[in-house]
């Protein structure tokens, strides 16, 4: 194959013309294209040629589209089309999606607050449950495969809604359909995923992987999003261990503003006996019972005030308390502030009394005009004006803020980065933070398990890049526990952990032999 054909193979997908290439990853690429001659525009998943020469990836490959269609669920991102080219490039057609990963929000913005987290987390869990209840298990749940979009048919403006990505490795129980083939099945001495979210029988191989493993996966991202780091940090073999061996932080201890049945429920999903996890389903029906439980904590709050007009009076209130805007009721309408106004008047009925009024005073003036001079004189008194206040025009909008970042790294990576001040959890290296910009410097400190905390001082008046290296903690342990068990490995057998590295992903899914 000349590069001259391989070049012209990738400007064109049967009827898909390619406008542009959107990532890469260590299996393939992802590329936008549009659909002739409708003009629809698609994302198209190719497998590197190397890996289509392999019937098994090739296969699992084509597994994903036979998966997501299984499914059939809105949270779920959607496969119209898959073939291959004549060189052996196998691709997939999917739904062209406009937002950003999980992972790059965490990154961008830093760990999302608990309600958002919540609400992602009920979408995250009713994706899996459709999933599940179709005998599919995505087996690489993470927040590279977590999409966020906008959610066109919400009443709510701003509201997005996730799309589960890459069920590549994605297990489909009913293996044989009628008209079908069967499916490829994974070699029970094979590991897969990715090991920083990987479920304790993942990690130790040689058992059939069902749908408690997506949900453990569900809880190691739950802990991280709320506590700013996972719950095991360390190398892909160390991580592979503690998940089998070593029991989670108490994620109180990280972030004590969490409620206990928030905190009891992710510590419920990272059991290590797959038995004792509930069922995605049962998930489901928690978070629902915690938003009902605690709408305060689980929605974000609404001021009565802000949904009501600044002229208008709420019901029992006292008339002449000044609304928001700064300005009375009845100095609005011209009245001394003791006077009392008729309830529910419209402005119209006010728009009548006035017109009644000046009337009224252009009559009498024509008559005192007209009238035969009398024998004393007539002592007018002037009429005062009557003067009507009109509220001032509202202030225009602040300015924007100005913005800095602070971009944190640290060696290891995945430290909790705290704000010194109220303790509040910003986030876990690497970190890139917006902040207002404003005077003066900001303490942070890193903290990550088994290694001394660091404390920094960022300034909030210009952008920071800070690469810290932490020292290991005297005490010779890991999370604060003693280890058990081996560092590395399973105790079956040797480990071998293979990776490719990719462009703007730093965690792709790793098999393990």
């Amino acid at each position: 194959m000349t590069s001259k054909s391989r070049k012209v193979s990738l400007d064109r997908f049967g009827p898909y013309q390619v406008i542009r290439k959107l990532g890469e990853g260590g299996m393939g690429a992802v590329y936008e294209a549009v659909q002739d001659p409708i003009g629809r525009r698609v994302a198209i998943k190719v497998l590197h040629p190397k890996y289509a020469q392999d019937p098994g990836i090739c296969a699992r490959f084509f597994n994903e589209a036979r998966a997501v269609n299984l499914i059939d669920h809105a949270g779920v991102v959607q496969i119209s089309d898959y073939g291959q080219l004549p060189d052996g490039t196998a691709y997939l057609v999917m739904e062209y999606l406009k937002g950003e990963t999980l992972s790059q929000r965490q990154k961008g913005k830093g760990m999302p607050p608990l309600p958002e987290i919540m609400r992602l987390a009920r979408q995250i869990a009713s994706a899996l449950c459709a999933a599940h209840e179709k005998n599919v298990y995505h087996r690489d749940l993470k927040p590279d495969n977590i999409m966020l979009v906008p959610d066109h048919d919400s009443e709510v403006p701003g509201r997005e809604r996730v799309k589960l990505l890459d069920f590549g490795i994605a297990k489909v129980a009913q293996a044989d359909e009628p008209g079908g083939q069967a499916q490829p099945k994974t070699s029970t001495d094979v590991v897969m995923g990715t090991p920083r979210y990987m479920a304790p029988e993942q990690c130790k191989g040689g058992v059939q992987i069902d749908d408690k493993a997506d949900v453990y996966s569900l809880g190691v991202m739950l802990y991280e999003m709320i506590a700013g780091r996972p719950p095991f940090v360390g190398g892909s073999g160390e991580v592979l261990a503690m998940h089998i061996y070593e029991p989670p932080q108490p994620l109180k201890e990280l972030a004590p503003h969490v409620p206990e049945e928030i905190a009891s429920l992710v510590h419920l999903l990272l059991s290590k006996k797959r038995e004792e996890r509930p069922s995605m389903k049962q998930v489901v029906t928690r978070l629902e019972e915690l938003g009902q439980r605690h709408p305060t904590s689980m929605l974000p709050a609404i001021s009565m005030a802000a949904l009501m007009p600044a002229s208008a009076t709420p019901p029992g209130s006292n008339p002449n308390v000044t609304p928001i805007g700064g300005v009375s009721a009845s100095s609005t309408l011209g009245l001394s502030t003791g006077q009392a106004t008729s309830t529910g008047r419209s402005p119209k009925m006010l728009l009548l009394g006035l017109l009644g009024g000046g009337t009224a005073l252009l009559g009498l003036l024509a008559f005192l005009l007209l009238r035969p001079p009398p024998q004393q004189p007539v002592v007018v008194q002037p009429i005062k004006p009557v003067t009507v206040d009109m509220a001032p025009p509202p202030p225009p909008p602040p300015a924007k803020p100005k913005l800095i970042r602070w971009s944190l790294h640290s060696t290891p990576p995945g430290a909790q980065v705290v704000r010194v001040s109220d303790g509040q959890i910003l986030g876990g290296t690497p970190m890139e933070l917006d902040q207002p910009v404003s005077d003066g410097t900001c303490e942070v400190k890193l903290r990550l398990p088994g290694f001394a905390e660091k404390v920094l001082k960022l300034s909030l008046a210009e952008s920071e890049t800070r690469k810290e290296t932490l020292e290991k903690a005297p005490v010779g342990r890991v999370g604060g526990k003693p280890r058990v068990g081996p560092a590395t490995g399973t105790g079956t057998g040797p480990v071998k952990t293979t990776s490719t590295p990719t462009k703007g992903n730093d965690e792709q899914p790793r098999i393990v032999d």
